[in-house]
């Protein structure tokens, strides 16, 4: 190991070599030996770590590379299941090379930074051995005995013990009749953390223990930052591989001719005038100011000063196909070059479409779903016969290689990939990912909102522990507030996040005369103002958050630092509008509520539509009203609701004629 220079290297520590299982101490860890005889916890080794870093590096670097040490250091003792305050164990001696090994495989660095936090792990490590302490030699997981009484436990410990204590259980009595091993639990008891394997487990323990199911689950992901859950979200795991494997086409490998084209192609769907071509009545895409959408401007989305949401899903596609065009034989694409894929006529070849949709199907494990239908209902637009796009500029077809053309006419090449896109999306059945998967187990409890009332009250606990008039008190409650509206006025999360709130009562949010709160959004604004006949959204939000939206909007609203250039209702912690709504969202249900995966706001809507029709059967009208979408819509998307009613009133006038003896 050697000192860096930090003018030249970007760690302080270089260790030489890293993968050696013998290390020499090195001047660096001696500069600070002390001679400890009993089990120092990593706090003790963090303390003098840093000792050593700043009487070895320049000042003016000191704080950084502290962060750099300490950013490894956390990532390896969360990874071996540990805290700051546990006690060192065979990981950083023994254990220490399968254990960092370990954890650069299923980290997500790059090869340069996996060396990088190799070396400095390796200078935890020599620090430790220079300290002489006596690691504990039994599971590197284990803090303490069973029969101690713990001083500081984490969350998933504390949730544990509490619940051994109430049964009056101990840990290997609990664990065998649950049907656990006895060893896991005794190591759990005494602070050790679970893995990804024994979510079982704790669903096990929970029953023994007489806990709700998926509370040790839940306790565990706060303690860890991870997520050990029974339910395995396929179509989250089917997108985490896919987004690894990038084949779309990026902004910056975008040809001039291209952009020329697609900006022609935009001008032709979002301007009045259309030239020499023909558009249909319907078939003009919306401009909307970009603090009044969550789409991006970008050049293939933007037009002035304003941003089409339309061009932002027509584009996602198109950038797609062309990737899939650009893509080895190989590997499953067309083979086309860079400058042969980049035109708008590939939507004109037929071949392309249907490899395309082929192609797709199988990073969709086989499944024909709404993204194939999507694209293929773009494709139909854009060849439609009188007002398509593609269909009225045949000078495209001198882009298509002659041998692809295979002497087709530009309006035979149009009419037969039309009727191979119309083919394969009326083939599009399947469902990516099912709406109720990430909220099953809270559509199995009798009252399935249940859940989110408690979490909002864990943030009320977490905003009143908060020191006053802090951002931590001021995110707490507007989150609170946020779960709040999720219920009252399950809208969709663009509509959440561009929400506004003016004094003079002009905004989204508004308070009437009365003192009551509501919510007004234009038809333009809304995902079915055409289906919906332009009808504004004008509703009220429910009376029992008057208090908390008054509180948020005097108190809170303003601690979140309220941005000149910003209008929004909800705020992140800058002031700005809270673009991060979203994940906000989905790290409050997972986190607050036992055994979630975690969603997004989308499935409030599907929960409070379901919860409400299970108890008021064939009531599609609140539901509409409540979702702002048309009858049509809720019906056929809740149409087995409607089948399960019918069948439960079939089953129940055949239980009555057994009760009067027919059978």
């Amino acid at each position: 190991m050697k000192i860096n220079q930090l003018a030249t290297y970007r760690y302080l520590i270089t260790m030489v070599p890293n993968d050696k299982e013998t290390y020499k101490l090195s001047n660096f860890a001696a500069c600070g030996t002390q001679h400890v005889t009993m089990a120092t916890t990593y706090k003790t080794l963090i303390t003098q770590h840093f000792n050593n870093l700043e009487k070895n590096c320049n000042p003016s670097s000191l704080e950084q590379v502290k962060r750099n040490h300490l950013t490894a250091l956390r990532g390896f003792i969360t990874h071996v299941g540990l805290f700051e305050n546990s006690s060192i164990g065979v990981e950083l001696t023994d254990e220490f090379l399968q254990s960092l090994k370990s954890h650069l495989s299923e980290s997500n660095l790059s090869a340069r930074s996996q060396t990088d936090r190799k070396s400095l792990m390796n200078a935890w490590r020599e620090t430790f051995l220079a300290m002489n302490s006596e690691p504990v030699q039994k599971s590197s997981r284990m803090r303490r005995r069973a029969i101690d009484v713990p001083l500081e436990q984490n969350p998933f410990e504390k949730v544990l013990w509490d619940s051994l204590k109430g049964a009056n259980l101990a840990p290997k009595t609990a664990a065998k009749i649950a049907g656990v091993s006895t060893a896991a639990v005794g190591r759990w008891s005494r602070g050790a953390l679970p893995n990804a394997r024994s979510s079982d487990s704790l669903a096990k323990l929970d029953a023994v223990l007489g806990l709700e199911v998926g509370t040790l689950v839940a306790s565990f992901n706060e303690a860890s930052g991870k997520s050990v859950n029974s339910a395995v979200n396929e179509y989250r795991q089917r997108q985490r591989v896919n987004s690894s494997q990038r084949y779309c086409v990026g902004v910056d490998d975008i040809r001039p001719e291209f952009l020329t084209e697609w900006k022609a192609f935009l001008k032709f769907k979002t301007t009045p005038n259309t030239g020499n071509l023909v558009r249909g009545d319907a078939a003009k895409w919306s401009l909307h100011e970009v603090r009044h959408t969550t789409t991006k401007p970008s050049i293939f989305t933007s037009v002035g000063n304003c941003v089409s949401p339309s061009a932002s899903i027509f584009w996602t596609r198109t950038a797609s196909f062309i990737g899939y065009l650009r893509l080895p034989v190989n590997v499953g694409g067309f083979g086309l070059s860079d400058e042969t894929a980049q035109t708008l006529a590939w939507f004109s070849v037929p071949e392309a479409i249907e490899g395309y949709i082929e192609f797709i199907t199988r990073r969709s494990d086989g499944l024909m779903h709404g993204s194939q239908e999507g694209f293929c209902a773009s494709t139909l637009a854009i060849l439609h016969p009188k007002h398509g796009y593609v269909t009225q500029c045949p000078l495209l077809a001198s882009k298509i290689p002659a041998e692809i053309a295979n002497d087709r006419s530009w309006d035979e090449m149009c009419k037969f990939s039309r009727a191979t896109a119309m083919t394969l999306k009326n083939d599009c059945h399947d469902k990516s990912r099912e709406p109720e998967e990430p909220i099953r187990a809270l559509l199995a409890l009798e009252q399935p909102l249940s859940p989110i009332i408690t979490a909002m009250r864990k943030l009320r606990k977490i905003g009143d522990a908060s020191s006053a008039g802090s951002m931590q008190e001021a995110v707490a409650r507007r989150n609170e507030v946020l779960l709040g509206i999720l219920i009252s006025n399950p809208l969709r999360s663009k509509n959440l996040i561009t929400l506004t709130f003016k004094a003079d009562n002009s905004g989204d949010v508004y308070q009437t005369e009365t003192g009551q709160w509501r919510i007004r959004i234009p038809a333009s604004r809304m995902k079915n103002r055409k289906r919906l006949k332009k009808k504004i959204y004008n509703v009220p939000i429910a009376a029992w958050l008057t208090p908390l939206i008054e509180d948020y909007i005097k108190t809170f609203r303003p601690i979140l630092g309220i941005d000149k250039n910003s209008d929004g209702f909800f705020l992140s912690n800058r002031g700005t509008r809270f673009n991060a709504l979203n994940k906000m969202i989905f790290k409050i249900t997972r986190t607050l509520i036992p055994g979630c995966l975690g969603f997004g706001p989308h499935a409030f809507r599907h929960l409070v539509a379901t919860d409400w029709l299970t108890k008021n059967p064939n009531d599609f009208n609140t539901v509409s009203e409540l979702l702002n979408d048309t009858l049509e819509v809720i019906m056929n998307n809740y149409v087995h609701l409607r089948k399960d009613v019918a069948f439960s009133r079939y089953e129940g006038y055949v239980e009555k004629l057994l009760a009067d003896g027919v059978y």
